[in-house]
């Protein structure tokens, strides 16, 4: 059986012995305050008290004890290790363990064991507290029951994720940090310095594990491609953390006999992509947004190479001496955006230079902003999104329409549901869904709940299947396209939509739903079209087009199809000209 099998074979195996430890765990507890409880249908505070120390002993026995014996298993994935590393071409004192191979085995060993532990113990905690606080309560004891199943095994409709998610989800992570972790001391002992990314890829199989799978990089290379930002990310060494939560790829180290010579070429390939651009401009650009020809690569083929690249503070793009600053955090999100930014100006600044004069001629036909009081010719032109002005104006328009009214109505059904739910979970449950069942909009349940889960992993990291989404989160995201309205009751930030969404529809909108750089940040920019009494400024159009570019090539896959057809919903317009656009930078 290859290496990558076995670890992953053993990851699944890990996870199924640990939720079952969970089930007994589980029924040991539920049948322990049955038996001091004698019948009665509630618990005293002298019984749930007394409860902690059977609640700590019964961890012990199962889930600590479990904990041990994975981590004991650890010692089959460095033989498996040895007998690969063995067969490279290096020299043979380095192809078996020495004493301080095992003192480390046996270090690494404790780290992972740490993270069972640090479970059990916060679990420990919030169990106790759940039965205490329900003795106070009087609770039954059936739903005192309930509640325990929720937090121990997640068996009912119970809002945060149960224990043995965490749990299955460090059994897996666990294995694959392990195999990381000592593939990188034996590789770095024996002065290797390239590495394979390998694995196998599932249906979720994140985009960025999908660009790497099978390519050659050194240390130094992929130290600096995973300093970018995708979705379930996990912060940490890029050899322990590898795609992030639940990845199921691994490193393999390459001696340089071995090395593919083949594959370096078609790394290197797309370099050509974006044009003469530094190796930092160039890594950053592939890495957001993708390897391969395309719109966005063809485009951006026509600028100069950036001057500044910077990663201090906050994100910006500064085109008066072109510095695109992607902050502290070094976000692949922040690059992206503030590089939509620097598409938008430096294109402008190629036309009236005179050049790539055909472009222009198309981007800007079906714009009215041209020949305004505001902007007579192409001189005043300072971005490309200044054409998208009579667009952003006509979307914030029907937006406008009659929002006090939408949002009250928004506010009311939302209260009233809230007023009359039942306390009971799963009532409560039943409550909304039927509620669900009466609203129609244009994404259904089943959509809904897949995007505000995959929204919650791109904003705290891991899989979309790890957060659980009820049926109240449904229905409050339905009257929000029901009414078309973002944002809490009394406006500002919106946590079932991302904060590049919010930003796309407030720039749009000045923020009279939507949020993202504030109110005034709009009006300190000239103004491109006025319609009545509503006028759009080049702060809105520059903002608007930089997180369409930020939403169209940012994040997973999925969640883009979805926030692309959230834009359509809310701001038509402003999306098909930004998408005539891209197809236009495509036929270049």
């Amino acid at each position: 059986m290859a290496r990558q099998e076995f670890l992953e074979r053993l990851a699944d195996n890990h996870e199924i012995q640990i939720k079952k430890t969970l089930e007994d765990l589980e029924a040991r507890i539920v049948s322990q305050i049955s038996t001091v409880t004698e019948g009665a249908d509630a618990i005293s505070t002298k019984i749930a008290i007394d409860l902690r120390t059977d609640l700590k002993r019964f961890i012990d026995e199962t889930y600590r004890t479990t904990a041990d014996s994975l981590v004991r298993d650890y010692d089959q994935i460095v033989n498996e290790f040895i007998e690969e590393f063995g067969r490279l071409d290096i020299p043979d004192k380095f192809k078996t363990l020495t004493e301080v191979d095992l003192l480390t085995i046996n270090q690494l060993k404790f780290q992972q064991f740490a993270g069972f532990e640090d479970l059990a113990n916060r679990y420990l905690n919030e169990i106790s507290a759940q039965v205490y606080q329900n003795a106070i309560a009087g609770k039954p004891f059936n739903d005192i029951v309930k509640d325990l199943r929720g937090i121990i095994t997640g068996d009912v409709d119970r809002r945060g994720r149960p224990m043995s998610i965490y749990a299955s989800q460090i059994a897996h992570d666990s294995v694959m940090q392990f195999d990381g972790q000592f593939t990188v001391f034996k590789a770095k002992e024996a002065g290797l310095k390239k590495f394979k990314y390998t694995g196998t890829l599932v249906r979720d199989s994140r985009d960025h594990c999908k660009k790497h799978l099978n390519k050659v990089y050194t240390e130094e290379e992929l130290r600096r491609i995973w300093q970018g930002s995708w979705a379930g990310k996990s912060e940490g060494d890029p050899f322990i953390v590898r795609g992030g939560y639940r990845c199921r790829h691994t490193w393999l180290p390459v001696a340089d006999e071995f090395f593919d010579a083949e594959e370096t070429q078609q790394e290197d390939k797309p370099f050509s992509l974006f044009g003469d651009v530094s190796d930092d401009e160039r890594d950053l650009l592939k890495e957001g947004f993708g390897n391969t020809s395309s719109d966005i690569s063809k485009v951006i083929s026509l600028l100069p190479a950036l001057k500044t690249l910077q990663s201090s503070g906050r994100g910006f793009y500064r085109s008066s001496d072109d510095v695109v600053n992607i902050g502290k955090k070094k976000s692949l999100e922040t690059f992206v955006h503030e590089y939509g930014h620097r598409i938008d100006r430096q294109l402008a600044v190629l036309f009236k230079n005179n050049k790539n004069l055909d472009l222009w001629e198309k981007l800007s036909k079906n714009s009215k902003v041209l020949g305004t009081f505001y902007f007579k010719d192409l001189s005043n032109i300072r971005s490309i999104a200044t054409l998208s002005a009579d667009k952003v104006v006509q979307d914030s328009i029907d937006l406008g329409k009659k929002l006090k009214q939408r949002k009250l109505s928004a506010y009311n059904e939302r209260r009233t549901a809230l007023i009359n739910a039942p306390d009971d979970d799963l009532a409560k449950a039943n409550y909304y869904k039927k509620l669900n069942e009466k609203e129609n909009v244009f994404l259904n349940d089943n959509e809904i709940k897949e995007y505000l889960a995959l929204k919650k992993a791109n904003k705290t990291g891991g899989e979309a299947g790890m957060f659980e989404i009820t049926q109240r989160e449904i229905y409050e995201f339905k009257l929000k396209l029901k009414y078309k309205v973002i944002g809490g009751d009394y406006g500002g930030y919106d946590m079932q939509f991302s904060g590049r969404f919010n930003d796309f529809i407030g720039a749009i909108t000045k923020e009279a739903i939507g949020y993202g750089h504030g109110k005034t940040y709009y009006s300190r920019y000239p103004t491109i079209i006025k319609s009545g009494q509503r006028t759009v400024t080049e702060g809105q159009t520059l903002e608007a087009f930089a997180e369409y570019v930020t939403i169209k090539y940012s994040g997973n896959a999925k969640f883009r199809d979805y926030e692309f057809k959230l834009m359509e919903y809310f701001a038509p317009n402003t999306k098909a000209e930004y998408d005539f656009y891209f197809k236009e930078f495509n036929k270049l």
